[in-house]
Formats: structure tokens, C-alpha cells, sequence
């Protein structure tokens, strides 16, 4: 069999699957078959992305026959040849590279001759010092760079000769401080490093001017009254998580951090609200606060202040008095989205009905039966979008049609059978149904 036409090669263990225009699937074939198929395609040049998961190292050879390959995983090679691997496609197009769970230690230099590398991806591998990734600063054009949970303890100044970098993502190492060089990074618009032990910011990250995405949070010693004048410093910076970061308080100056609009300070037990919502008062940017696992009854009173609110984050407060809160709520920001998931709530409290302007509601992983909450939820005129995910109990009647002005309703997890499924759709005809 001669393979015409070959767009897509994917090998997980000893399975290749394609498509092809002779008709070619998915088949079950041994290290020498697989060979054989590689050697069969009559144009591997139309060949752009390849999945080599869990495989035979002895196909990996072939790679130097698909010249206009832009796209290789090579997630779960144990462990990955990395010399070999770079030699095969150093004439290649290769864009995007994925080398997921490799027991990768050591960036080998010749990653440099992969000049058209803009995205890589090397989470949950076991690089651990700056020597080990420094080769990365050789690659010009990379703009997306994964390499969560490994063991990493430094970053070098090399590293950020990548100027062009747009995301990173190095959460889950051990990082207790960024290079003074960090702000050399002044194309970067995401940063993720979460679980890490940083505590202070170099003077330089308030270099980044075009961040607007970053995460400290399960930076246990993470001090945002050291940090927020650096943090003050990023005019695009418009989400910050603070999830799990020890914090206590919330210094007046974060409202010089002048477009903030996605704040997360759940997970803080030690936080004095009524302080920080004072702090928070004078954000008029901030439309989205996260206020998950804190294990509190109630809000202060100083919430009032929040006006500017949008959206709230109450999850997995399992032990808040939600007839009160959302009197509180009520009073004072016209919120439009609330989120009051895992907090194993047996009822949506009646006094919901007073946030007269929620659009979004989501209520996953709680354990009531979402039948039985149609009654308040179809008073809600002005609710577009559930999210009932994850709810233990789901049965479909037909008090659903009182629920026709929903848009959107998302039911993930929720085990339905296909009678039940077609049941709920034709009482909701007009819902978009996530199942």
C-alpha cells in the first residue's frame, strides 16, 4: 500500500493513526511495520505534525525524512535522546515542539540549530539547575516556553536573552528568585509561577510593560506589601493571583495598580477582610474578585465599598451563611456573575433572587438536584448561563421548560443517559447544552 497523502502521523505505544486519501486509519503495528509505513509515504513533505507518544526509539530515525514538519510531540519518551532527536530535525520546520514527561534533565546545545522553534513545551521532566536549560536563551524566536514541575532552583541571566517570549509558564519548581536581568523579558503578556517559594520581585520585573496575566499563587511567603510598588510599575497588568500566598492584608497602594480588573485572594484564612476590602475600595478597575476557600460565615461590612464589582469567586466556603451574603451582595455591586461551586449546598438559598442583575451561576459540585431548583432559578429573568457540572443527582423534567431563557447550560460530569440527554434538549431547545 502506497500512502498518497499524509497530513498528520500519530504513534501512541504501537499505534498509527493518519489520514489519508487511499483511506489509510487506525492500525496496531510493531516497531518494523511502522518503519515500513514511514518508508511507504510517497510525499513525507506534506507530512506538517507528528505524535510519537510512548513509542520505539527506533522509528525516530525517520524523523529526518519529513522536511516541512512544523509540529512533534514526543510526550513519554523514557528517557528522550535528546542528541539524536536534535540531529534528526535540524532541517526541519519544526515550530512546536512537546517533550511532556521525558525525564529531560539537560538541554542539549544543539537546540540552538532550531532556529524556527517559537513554542516548546518540557513540563514534568527533571531539569534542575540554570546550566541545564541554558541553550533555551540560544532561540530567538521562541514566544511560548512550558516548563512547569520540574526541579528548577535558578534561572540564569542567558535565559532571558528570550526577548520574543510572550508566555511562560514555570510553575511547580523551586524557585526562590528571578534573575535582576527578568525584565529583559519585555514582550511577556502571561506568567505562570505558582508554587514556587519566591518572596521578592527584582527591582527590574517592573520592566514587563506589556503583562497582563500573572500568577503567584502557593508562593507561601510571597509578600505583597514588599511587592506592589513593583507590581504598580506594569500599566497592561490586569489579572493577579494571590491564591494560597499567606496573605494578611492588602496595602492602600494596590490601587495604583491602574488596570487591574481580575483579583484572586481565596485560600488566605489569616486575611483581614474588612481591611482589604477598604484597600480594594479604591480599585475603580478591579470587576472580578476571588474570594474561594476561606472558610468564613459572612462578609464584612466594608464590602459595600466594592461597587465596582462584576463577579465573585465564593467557592468551597462550605460554611457560609449564603441567605446573608447575598443580602449583603445585594446591596451594594450589580453583580453579574457569581460562582458558589464545592461548597455542598443542599439548596440554592431563596435570597438569591435579590442579585437582580446575575447573567452566569455556577453551582459545580454541590448536592442538590437541579430540578428541584427550578422554581428560583426560572425567577431569574436575567440568568443566561449555569454551570450545574458535577452535581451528583441530576433528573430531567419537564419543569426544565421553565427554565427557556437560559443560553447556555453546562452539565459536565453529570451521568445522563442519551434518552434523558434528547429529553432535556427538547424542553430547552433553544439552551446550548455542555455535556
Amino acid at each position: 500500500m502506497r500512502i498518497k497523502t499524509l497530513t498528520t502521523l500519530i504513534l501512541i505505544g504501537l499505534t498509527v493513526c493518519g489520514n489519508a486519501q487511499d483511506g489509510f486509519g487506525s492500525m496496531a503495528f510493531d516497531g518494523k511495520v511502522y518503519r515500513g509505513i514511514v518508508e511507504n509515504i510517497d510525499k513525507a513533505d506534506s507530512v506538517y505534525g507528528m505524535s510519537l507518544w510512548y513509542s520505539q526509539d527506533e522509528p525516530l530515525a525517520q524523523l529526518a525524512k519529513f522536511n516541512n514538519l512544523t509540529y512533534l510531540n514526543l510526550g513519554g519518551q523514557k528517557p528522550l535522546p535528546l542528541d539524536s532527536i536534535f540531529q534528526y530535525i535540524q532541517n526541519t520546520k519544526i515550530e512546536h515542539l512537546m517533550m511532556y514527561k521525558c525525564e529531560v534533565s539537560q538541554i542539549n546545545k544543539n537546540i540552538s540549530n532550531l532556529k524556527g522553534l517559537n513554542k516548546i513545551s518540557l513540563s514534568n521532566n527533571l531539569v534542575k539547575d540554570s546550566l541545564s536549560f541554558i541553550n533555551l536563551g540560544s532561540l530567538p524566536n521562541l514566544e511560548f516556553l512550558d516548563i512547569r514541575r520540574n526541579d528548577i532552583q535558578t534561572i540564569p541571566n542567558t535565559f532571558c536573552n528570550l526577548v520574543n517570549l510572550r508566555y511562560l509558564q514555570i510553575s511547580g519548581n523551586k524557585l526562590s528568585e528571578l534573575p535582576d536581568s527578568f525584565g529583559r523579558l519585555n514582550q511577556l503578556e502571561e506568567l505562570q509561577i505558582w508554587s514556587n517559594d519566591l518572596q521578592l520581585l527584582p527591582e527590574s520585573f517592573g520592566n514587563l510593560s506589556k503583562l497582563k496575566v500573572v500568577s503567584f499563587a502557593y508562593n507561601k511567603r510571597f509578600d505583597l506589601s514588599k511587592n506592589v510598588q513593583v507590581l504598580s510599575r506594569l500599566p497592561n497588568l490586569k489579572e493577579l493571583n494571590l491564591l494560597s500566598t499567606g496573605l494578611t492584608s492588602i496595602p492602600s497602594s494596590i490601587n495604583q495598580m491602574s488596570s487591574l480588573e481580575i483579583l484572586d485572594i481565596g485560600n488566605n484564612p489569616n486575611l483581614d477582610l474588612t481591611q482589604a476590602f477598604e484597600s480594594l475600595s479604591n480599585c475603580k478597575t478591579l470587576k472580578h474578585l476571588g474570594l474561594g476557600v476561606l472558610d468564613i460565615r459572612s462578609l464584612p461590612a466594608s464590602f459595600k465599598q466594592l461597587d465596582q464589582l462584576e463577579s465573585i469567586d465564593l467557592d468551597a466556603n462550605r460554611s457560609m451563611n449564603f441567605e446573608e451574603v447575598f443580602s449583603t451582595i445585594s446591596k451594594t455591586a450589580k453583580i453579574k456573575s457569581i460562582s458558589i461551586s464545592m461548597c455542598e449546598l443542599r439548596q440554592i438559598p431563596v435570597s438569591i433572587l435579590k442579585l437582580k442583575y446575575l447573567e452566569e451561576l455556577s453551582i459545580r459540585q454541590n448536592s442538590f438536584d437541579l430540578a428541584n431548583e427550578i422554581a428560583v432559578l426560572s425567577k431569574m429573568k436575567h440568568l443566561r448561563k449555569i454551570n450545574a457540572s458535577f452535581n451528583q443527582t441530576f433528573n430531567v423534567t419537564e419543569e426544565f421548560k421553565n427554565l427557556s431563557h437560559i443560553e447556555e447550560l453546562v452539565i459536565q460530569g453529570v451521568k445522563l443517559s442519551d434518552q434523558d440527554l434528547i429529553r432535556l434538549q427538547s424542553y430547552l431547545p433553544k439552551t446550548k447544552i455542555t455535556n
